[in-house]
């Protein structure tokens, strides 16, 4: 009977996931920006990597940044903290370990920079305590968890007793089988902790290096190490998020209420699907924040490309000319207070309700149709 009922459900998975890639996919450009989508287009032609896996690898990093001392204000009063836990679904065929290694790799050389002065040079120094074991549960670490074997790991177990950190994990999907496992057998306890993920279903895109760009134009663009040393120098600060008024905090503020109403009618039918969006509001609020720094830190590397002209080499250096131009634009106060607008707001918004519409597809497709999704144009 177990034999058949995981048959069953590999079915459901493999088809469920078809039809989540074919009409349920991010357009990253209704995200970004023109110009941060134009380099995410650039950095990922030239490294071979997904757009959306990059955008959401960048996503985990500046939560984890801004997690220790900044907060955003939701209705511009209430305050709510920043770490975020990022789950990546992508099927056997997607690549997992190279971007994971280079995100790893490029938070390893801000480290290295802030306190030695020097590049990291993962031969000499293979070793970081920037991210925390995924497999370890008797260590403490106040790090990044960044696990590209998240199936292998316990790393959902391993987060119940590291509730500070933020964490971005890969699945094969075999995690998302063992929750249809479990909501087959209705143990909803063991579903609610799932809830506080916020999981996207990747497509997997075929990389070719026939393909590939080749050729990488330093006085144009930033390469991935500079775009992350950039978001920790905007996040070195203490930051204080709030909402342009009237319409960007009104826009917010709508939303909010729209999942709170959504999870409240399904308390009763689909208390699981309920905890899913009462963690949405969280999810929509920390999303802005994070896309805000990830704006402001394109925004100031077209700034410092018009100043020195090119961007040289991840150093000491650029760490220094970044630190001078966000003191230049922003001033030096220990707390910054960074407004977010009305196009950040709703490119949450949206890139949110991509998420639950995929959630839904795979796990209660009865309320597809009924997803909160907004429009604003």
């Amino acid at each position: 009977m177990d034999s058949e009922i995981n048959g069953t459900i590999h079915q459901w998975l493999d088809s469920t996931f078809l039809v989540v890639n074919e009409s349920y996919q991010v357009d990253i450009r209704r995200i970004l920006s023109t110009d941060s989508y134009e380099l995410m287009h650039v950095l990922c032609d030239f490294y071979m990597y997904d757009h959306t896996a990059l955008f959401l690898h960048l996503i985990g990093l500046t939560s984890h940044y801004l997690t220790a001392t900044s907060f955003i204000y939701a209705d511009n009063q209430l305050r709510h903290k920043l770490n975020m836990h990022l789950l990546l679904i992508a099927r056997q065929g997607y690549e997992r370990s190279t971007l994971v290694e280079h995100v790893k790799q490029s938070m390893n050389n801000v480290q290295s920079i802030r306190q030695t002065g020097k590049q990291f040079d993962s031969r000499h120094h293979p070793n970081s305590n920037v991210f925390c074991q995924s497999d370890d549960l008797t260590s403490l670490s106040h790090g990044y968890c960044l696990s590209d074997q998240f199936d292998e790991h316990v790393t959902s177990t391993h987060l119940q007793k590291q509730q500070t950190s933020s964490i971005l994990g890969i699945s094969n999907g075999d995690f998302i089988h063992q929750l249809l496992e479990k909501k087959f057998h209705k143990k909803s306890s063991h579903l609610n902790y799932s809830s506080n993920w916020f999981m996207m279903f990747l497509n997997t895109k075929t990389q070719l290096f026939s393909r590939r760009m080749k050729i990488f134009d330093l006085n144009q663009y930033p390469l991935l190490e500079h775009l992350i040393l950039m978001i920790n120098c905007l996040c070195s600060y203490s930051i204080d998020f709030y909402f342009e008024q009237t319409h960007a905090n009104q826009i917010m503020c709508d939303y909010l209420d729209t999942l709170t109403l959504k999870g409240i009618s399904l308390e009763e039918t689909h208390p699981w699907m309920a905890g899913k969006y009462v963690a949405a509001r969280e999810h929509v609020l920390r999303l802005s924040a994070s896309l805000a720094i990830i704006e402001i830190a394109v925004e100031t590397l077209i700034i410092y490309r018009e100043t020195f002209q090119t961007f040289g080499q991840a150093d000491k250096i650029f760490f220094d000319n970044c630190i001078r131009l966000i003191e230049q634009a922003r001033g030096t106060t220990s707390i910054k207070r960074i407004l977010i607008n009305t196009n950040i707001v709703q490119s949450a918004v949206y890139f949110l309700d991509m998420s639950l519409k995929q959630f839904e597809i795979v796990f209660e497709p009865s309320l597809t149709s009924g997803s909160p999704t907004h429009e604003y144009e």
